[in-house]
């Protein structure tokens, strides 16, 4: 039996049961994983969007780069600035749209841009005008997600202005692919020839395309010809792959482990109703054990009645609604379960587990949503 004794436990600072706990060697042993298996001229990229994933982006870029991540990369501007005020002078890249006015904020702290529109573009040229300070930009090509980057036939145009603007420097070129965890499949070779034909345009038109890099997690996983300068490691550098088994010879460990506790156990009659709605009826006398941490948690609300955490080793089902700020779940089974003991909601304990693959099964969704998930108010405890 593992307890918390009082239900508590001191995570920097905080005396909640609920905390998550980030195994910072883990991270660094699922970056040394990919990197051997990348070619020696292969960089890597560190993906910490979403304060990584949810796992805290300043501690796991520091790990990141330490195990031999040579570039970090975030979704806002905001994100950057957080890593930069942090003292983390690595190349950081902005993968997604950054608005007209965050733009010499990104350029003044040394931040490298995506570009994927015209406007972007003149919106960043006029940005680096501004503060007499070239702007690095990847060139971000739509080759089949129809979302953000230029379509392959707006390049000849853009090619052509950027090539006469030296206050934009191409530091790169990217695509992102929207099956890369097909193995490789069709539709991953069809863009991967789309960006190739793209990255001749812009040559043609004298630009130097810089670094390429197409692969992400799922690609890097399972496809080496789309390596090509740089990979991007998002999902496989917190522990999971994008589909469950889908490179068996790659040892990935996951990264951050979230556990709470057994506020109070108490039987109750057959009959009795658990939880908002009464949507759960004890078919009969069960032992009912309330876990402090709901929806406003990350627990999301679809496990109700299908998910399960772990407590003294066993699996245990969450039964009736999850609510705000906590859940229940059925201990009938475990019989020496008491007030004070261990719940397990992502991670192992006494050879039984919950990952967050399991869970994005139960709750109909995908480990990623339910890592990003794990709200802030879940203090993180960082092991090195």
């Amino acid at each position: 039996m593992t307890t918390v004794g009082s239900c508590a436990s001191t995570v920097a600072g905080s005396q909640r049961a609920t905390r998550a706990t980030i195994h910072l060697d883990r991270l660094a042993g699922n970056i040394r994983a990919i990197r051997g298996a990348l070619a020696p001229h292969v960089r890597l990229l560190a993906v910490v969007k979403a304060n990584a994933y949810g796992h805290g982006a300043v501690p796991c870029a520091k790990a990141a780069l330490a195990a031999g991540a040579n570039w970090l990369s975030v979704a806002c501007v905001d994100e950057g600035l957080e890593l930069r005020t942090a003292g983390i002078a690595a190349p950081v890249l902005v993968l997604g749209y950054s608005a007209p006015a965050e733009l010499s904020a990104a350029l003044q702290a040394d931040m490298s841009l995506a570009v994927g529109t015209a406007s972007q573009a003149n919106a960043i040229l006029r940005a680096a005008r501004s503060i007499g300070k070239p702007a690095r930009v990847h060139i971000k090509i739509d080759t089949g997600m129809s979302r953000f980057g230029f379509l392959p036939d707006q390049l000849d145009d853009v090619g052509e202005t950027l090539a006469r603007t030296p206050e934009i420097l191409i530091e790169g070129c990217f695509t992102h692919f929207a099956r890369g965890e097909d193995d490789p499949g069709e539709a991953t070779n069809c863009q991967l020839d789309r960006f190739r034909a793209a990255v001749n345009v812009l040559a043609r038109r004298g630009l130097n395309p810089g670094l390429l890099h197409a692969a992400n997690s799922a690609a890097t996983l399972v496809a080496p010809h789309t390596h090509l300068d740089m990979v991007r490691m998002g999902i496989a550098m917190y522990g999971y792959q994008p589909r469950p088994n889908m490179a068996p010879h790659v040892r990935l460990r996951p990264v951050m482990e979230v556990e709470s506790c057994l506020a109070r156990v108490e039987t109750l009659p057959g009959g009795s109703r658990v939880g908002y709605g009464h949507t759960f009826v004890l078919p009969n006398a069960r032992r009912i054990g309330l876990v402090p941490a709901g929806y406003a948690d990350g627990i999301r609300r679809a496990l109700s009645g299908s998910g399960y955490m772990v407590v003294s080793g066993a699996r245990v089902p969450i039964v009736g609604a999850v609510s705000m700020d906590q859940c229940s779940v059925d201990v009938t089974e475990v019989g020496s379960a008491a007030e004070g003991d261990t719940v397990t909601i992502i991670g192992a304990q006494d050879g039984e587990s919950v990952w967050a693959d399991d869970l994005g099964t139960w709750a109909n969704t995908i480990a990623y949503e339910i890592l990003c998930g794990i709200s802030q108010r879940v203090p993180r405890r960082y092991d090195s």
